[in-house]
């Protein structure tokens, strides 16, 4: 787009306006759009950077929701040996430190 508006603003300056081939030129200028290579990989990089974001947000909410989780057990009344048959002995341990945290 910013090459179309480059080109003219040349014709612009360098055919007169009753001219037939700026009257051509306006004609093919705006007909179809060609997308440059920049905006192609701009689009690439944008749409892995979504699929990254979209990634890590999983993670990061299933990991959260695993903490939960063992607070819930912990609130139960469950003894941490029959939590680590389930979750890890860092998840555990996480869980307690964030529960000291926000009580």
């Amino acid at each position: 787009m910013d090459m179309i508006v480059l080109i003219e603003e040349i014709a612009d300056y360098i055919i007169p306006e009753d001219n037939e081939i700026r009257k051509g030129l306006g004609e093919i200028m705006g007909g179809k759009i060609l997308k440059l290579r920049s905006e192609e990989l701009l689009e690439l990089g944008e749409a892995r950077g979504e699929a990254r974001g979209e990634a890590r947000g999983r993670l990061t909410g299933l990991h959260e929701a695993k903490i939960d989780a063992i607070q819930n057990m912990i609130d139960l009344g469950l003894t941490r040996e029959q939590i680590l048959r389930k979750y890890s002995p860092e998840e555990y341990e996480e869980a307690i430190n964030s529960m000291s945290v926000k009580a």
